[in-house]
């Protein structure tokens, strides 16, 4: 089991099932009745690699179709099942996505294993992606990038690697609407993951590691974020 959503009404929570190391296909708890259904079956050579709750029952995945090398991202409407493809690169293994906070605007990054990689943005209901920052070449073994939104929509802040250090990270944010993108003044070693920054602001919580892959911490920072 893996990746835990709340739905906005906090009904339900999704989640993904593995198929030996890789998340195949996803599920919804239902908090009332305690049902658990499967609302995403992915074939054999497909996995998920990143998930967004979006308003009126749509969940958004990105998917990596192993076989073909190839990512997409789809729109799910949980009710009907139906599903639609909002975007697709043919040279990507993996798409980690986040949803803004009005539920609006798609962000994605390239988080494969080397190669170029850029962070954009897209139209939740399907359109042009817009490449608001890029990352360039990174080495082969740099890890994932995750990313996600502030709470005012105005920021995307990310955890990266020092490209000359791949065990030292650092927390970025870079605007929405183009610019730099500024260091937050954390920097540890061992990972900045699964980022989520509290509504108001001035909190934020990620999953870091020790050293080890079995090593897993979780960290809460209050009274950091820039007032600007």
């Amino acid at each position: 089991v893996g990746g835990p959503r709340w739905s906005p009404d906090g009904r339900y929570i999704t989640f993904a099932g593995f198929g030996g190391i890789s998340p195949t296909s996803a599920y919804r708890l239902d908090l009332r009745t305690g049902e658990i259904a499967c609302i995403l079956r992915n074939g054999p050579d497909e996995m998920l690699t990143g998930a967004a709750y979006g308003p009126g029952g749509t969940h958004y995945f990105g998917r990596a179709n192993v076989k073909e090398g190839s990512a997409e991202i789809i729109a799910l409407d949980v009710g009907s099942g139906r599903e639609r493809r909002l975007y697709r690169s043919p040279a990507e293994r993996r798409l980690s996505i986040a949803l803004s906070p009005d539920g609006r605007w798609l962000s994605f990054n390239n988080a494969g294993w080397g190669a170029t990689r850029s962070l954009s943005v897209m139209p939740a209901s399907g359109g042009e992606a817009r490449e608001i920052w890029s990352f360039g070449e990174t080495k082969p073994g740099t890890p994932t990038i995750n990313h996600t939104w502030s709470p005012d929509g105005r920021f995307i802040l990310f955890g990266a690697p020092d490209p000359s250090d791949l065990r030292q990270w650092e927390l970025w944010r870079v605007p929405v609407e183009g610019g730099e993108p500024e260091k937050m003044g954390l920097r540890r070693r061992s990972g900045i993951f699964a980022i989520s920054v509290h509504p108001d602001g001035r909190r934020l919580v990620f999953v870091g590691r020790g050293g080890a892959s079995t090593d897993s911490e979780l960290w809460v920072l209050e009274n950091f974020l820039p007032d600007k």
